[in-house]
């Protein structure tokens, strides 16, 4: 008579839940061991840096142009709603709507005027880089008159004037 052993066979189902387990107790051990540096290497900044230099007086002058034009499209567009409030009869039965429909277009003119200043500032400030590319001269260091407050606060203070007095 024979007397099979449970303990001695081993059932298929337990093997390959036994191999599965080793496979992902293998696969978290690689993850937990795999860079996580998300930081850009030496290389690639380098990369980034030749980029940067690489933009010239061309760019900054297109650039210029480019928010010089939306400027002038926002003047013209606030000219267009100057004209439409100047010479639209509002006539409505009731008062209220004849102000709320002139206050939409006035604050209309309002936004557009304030788009208009900003493009022109960000084309000033394009041209100012042009110019410090072909002068060599920095637009921080024009900007740094000596009667400005505002740069005045943030001042260095070098290591032989700092005494330790708060």
């Amino acid at each position: 008579m024979s007397v099979k052993n449970e303990n001695a066979s081993v059932s298929p189902l337990f093997v390959l839940v036994i191999k599965y387990l080793v496979f992902l107790s293998i696969f978290a051990m690689l993850a937990a061991c795999a860079s996580t540096n998300t930081l850009p290497s030496a290389e690639q900044l380098a990369g980034v840096d030749a980029e940067l230099k690489s933009v010239d007086r061309q760019d900054h002058v297109t650039l210029a142009g480019k928010y010089e034009s939306m400027a002038a499209g926002m003047r013209a567009k606030a000219h267009e709603q100057r004209e439409i409030l100047e010479n639209s009869s509002f006539s409505t039965q009731f008062s209220k709507n004849q102000r709320s429909a002139k206050s939409r277009i006035e604050f209309k003119i309002r936004q557009y005027e304030q788009a208009a200043e900003e493009y022109e500032e960000k084309a000033a400030f394009h041209h100012a880089m042009a110019n410090e590319l072909t002068a060599g001269k920095s637009v921080a260091e024009s900007k740094a008159a000596p009667g400005n407050p505002q740069l005045e606060k943030a001042s260095v203070v070098s290591p032989s004037e700092n005494t330790g007095k708060f």
